[in-house]
């Protein structure tokens, strides 16, 4: 009997922790960084991740586990901006790129602040605005270029709004339900964002697929003929 009583609380802790892992694994609701990454050598600096009202002064916020596009990965919400502080050799400059290929803009990028620390290294703090995706930070001479750190934005989402991350669209319109029938139909790819924001059905119905009754009940949000959420 005490060996199926310990066989048993064995099975409940193992079946608590899984459920542990799973809740903290589920993609975040809102927005924040996500998944900082520090390059080879790079290693051992010092960062945080800020909220947009707080200064470098800030203790910075606490991560936490979360699932970005399928990845598990360490998510602050709410963070805006990544402070950091390294040795800049002499001659390099501090170089931004987004998803690889980009170059930010005023655009998306809000400032990058820079001080000079009392020990000689340099602080800087990178906010960019709108960016999606990864920003890369980067220094580079006229000899090449040195990756330093890279981080993701989360944007967060809107019930029904599956076009806003790709067109900035805020309205909840028919070109939303007709994405949600291009994705059903296996016609369209959408990031974890989108799928939270299209399944629309998933509280009222406990519908977890993304399908045509999602876009019609977004065609009739659209026209106020239904409120989602």
């Amino acid at each position: 009997m005490k060996k199926l009583l310990r066989i048993g609380s064995a099975l409940l802790a193992l079946m608590l922790l899984l459920s542990v892992t799973v809740l903290a694994a589920d993609p975040p609701k809102e927005a924040g960084i996500y998944g900082v990454t520090l390059a080879s050598g790079y290693e051992s600096i010092p960062f945080k991740v800020l909220r947009a009202e707080e200064t470098a002064t800030a203790a910075g916020i606490t991560a936490e586990a979360a699932e970005i596009d399928g990845v598990a990965t360490q998510f602050y919400p709410e963070g805006v901006k990544v402070w950091f502080e390294i040795a800049v050799p002499e001659g390099f400059n501090l170089v931004l790129g987004l998803n690889e290929d980009e170059v930010p803009t005023e655009q998306n990028i809000e400032y990058i602040d820079q001080q000079t620390t009392a020990d000689g290294k340099v602080a800087f703090t990178v906010y960019p605005k709108s960016a999606s995706g990864q920003v890369i930070v980067k220094l580079a001479n006229s000899e090449g270029v040195k990756e330093v750190l890279r981080f993701g934005m989360y944007q967060a989402y809107t019930l029904g709004n599956v076009t806003e991350p790709v067109l900035g669209d805020t309205a909840i319109d028919v070109q939303d339900a007709l994405w949600v029938l291009q994705y059903s139909a296996h016609k369209r790819d959408f990031d974890d964002n989108q799928k939270l924001a299209a399944n629309v059905t998933v509280t009222a119905q406990g519908d977890s697929a993304i399908d045509v009754q999602d876009a019609l009940w977004i065609l009739q949000a659209s026209a106020h003929k239904r409120t989602l959420g």
